[in-house]
């Protein structure tokens, strides 16, 4: 469908998802950034968009970007080799029907969620590296077989191996917008 820029990928019930398989680039473990385009149509609580682990116990997930309850608030999951886990919840709640250039990146020290081009929220990073796992990239939904689904449109979407500053996601913020 129509995208943020070009096509996107539109989400619009439950099972639906896309999924890719792993690959080296998607080892995050000691920094990363998850960068992504949304335009929710609703907030459907636990609605992943970006997850890399695919088992209902999240005995494989290495990250997770997701909505948190019904009024548009995000959250980002890291987990580690030891099976602690710790996360990030946004201070802006997402409305609904607008576009949002949502940013999570993570290094030894902190775990950062950027809303629109600013910091919205930080974390100490307690876990220390993140997971390498082989489950698959899930986009759209929190579980392999759609559970948790996003409903709107997810485009744009970018993973990178380093943890991007804030002015660097500011930038590319303002480079995107009409």
């Amino acid at each position: 469908t129509a995208g943020r820029s070009g096509d996107g990928m539109f989400f619009d019930d439950y099972p639906e998802y896309l999924s890719m398989a792993d690959s080296p680039e998607l080892t995050l473990a000691e920094e990363g950034t998850l960068e992504v385009w949304l335009y929710a149509d609703s907030h459907f609580p636990f609605a992943g968009i970006l997850h890399k682990g695919n088992i209902p116990d999240f005995a494989q997930e290495a990250w997770l970007l997701q909505f948190w309850g019904f009024n548009g608030q995000l959250a980002l999951w890291l987990h580690n080799d030891a099976g602690e886990a710790m996360f990030v919840a946004s201070s802006t709640y997402l409305q609904t029907e607008q576009w949002h250039f949502v940013v999570a990146t993570w290094d030894a020290n902190q775990v950062k969620i950027y809303v629109d081009g600013q910091l919205d929220s930080v974390a100490d990073n307690t876990i220390g590296s993140v997971r390498d796992t082989d489950a698959p990239l899930l986009m759209g939904a929190a579980l392999p077989d759609g559970t948790f689904g996003f409903r709107g449109v997810i485009d744009d979407v970018r993973v990178h191996s380093e943890a991007l500053g804030e002015a660097q996601i500011a930038d590319r913020y303002t480079d995107m917008v009409p």
